[in-house]
């Protein structure tokens, strides 16, 4: 698979979290209603995958075997961000 086709992947679990008022649930933090899922964002570059969980920071560059990795804990119905896993 390809760095592209697994960004793809990724991004149909995140566009999903996004929409779903229970997994994407608002939170208050410092003043500031943020949900956990924001416009997410994935592609696939030559050095990896990079995914945004949220479109006002930065993304987050994984490498290909690690960008896999996610994907896989994702295929077992797991919920959550790359470093949660």
């Amino acid at each position: 698979m390809t760095n592209k086709e697994i960004a793809a992947k990724i991004l149909d679990y995140l566009k999903r979290f996004e929409a779903d008022p229970i997994i994407n649930k608002v939170q208050e933090k410092n003043g500031m209603r943020i949900p956990p899922f924001y416009n997410v964002h994935a592609y696939g570059n030559p050095k990896g995958v990079a995914v945004q969980y949220k479109s006002f920071q930065g993304s987050n560059q994984m490498d290909k075997a690690t960008a896999e990795k996610y994907l896989a804990w994702l295929d077992k119905g797991k919920i959550g961000k790359h470093h949660q896993m």
